[in-house]
């Protein structure tokens, strides 16, 4: 019966709602969709980070954390406020995507050039 339930509801089901993302003493305006956190002109994730044509990895680093650096940005570490959920993600000035959220669209991008 569940998995009914899961089938049923569709990613556009999924409702957008605004929140803080707290970074040290820094407070960032983000969208919330699911799991997606996103800063408002991040949507289309491609007009704030410059994501690179091929990955390189590194054994000493999060691959995460290397798609961010490779996409021009600085990756931390942050915390929902309304959740005080910890969440990982990539920076570049005042703009701000969740690193899972780039990496799903990393992968996206380039299984479909």
């Amino acid at each position: 019966m569940i998995w009914q339930i899961l089938w049923t509801t569709s990613a556009t089901d999924i409702k957008e709602a605004k929140d803080i993302l707290i970074i040290d003493d820094i407070k960032l305006n983000v969208i919330v969709k699911g799991r997606d956190i996103y800063s408002q002109d991040c949507k289309n994730l491609e007009k704030c980070f410059k994501l690179p044509t091929k990955m390189r990895f590194y054994p000493n680093q999060n691959p995460l954390f290397s798609l961010c650096y490779q996409s021009e940005g600085t990756p931390r570490f942050a915390i929902v406020k309304s959740s005080k959920e910890k969440v990982q993600v990539c920076t570049k000035e005042a703009k701000v995507v969740e690193l899972d959220k780039m990496m799903s669209f990393y992968n996206l991008k380039t299984a479909n050039p």
